[in-house]
């Protein structure tokens, strides 16, 4: 697991393709990872995207809440828990805040 990059938003952009979701478009991707780095996680196996989370927060009376816009993984690499680890550190990282 590790924190999303620029080009990882092309990658983003095929795992989203096809599915019955509302699919973000670039520059909305490149907000969250402008705005919200520590909640952009990507796992990535031997160079290719399996699975992403994006995120935000927001604070009110000072209480942090995370908001979760997209996690998906490749069809092909479910049932390995990328979605299970990815929540889990997104967690974290919005305890943190």
């Amino acid at each position: 697991m590790r924190r999303m990059t620029f080009t990882d938003i092309y990658a983003i952009r095929r795992i989203e393709k096809d599915r019955f979701i509302e699919i973000y478009s670039f520059s909305e991707c490149l907000k969250f990872l402008v705005y919200y780095p520590p909640l952009c996680l990507v796992i990535d196996l031997d160079g290719e995207l399996a699975a992403f989370i994006i995120g935000c927060t927001e604070i009110d009376n000072n209480v942090v809440y995370g908001h979760v816009s997209s996690l998906m993984e490749l069809p092909q690499l479910r049932r390995r828990k990328f979605a299970t680890e990815l929540m889990l550190e997104f967690e974290r990282v919005c305890r943190e805040e």
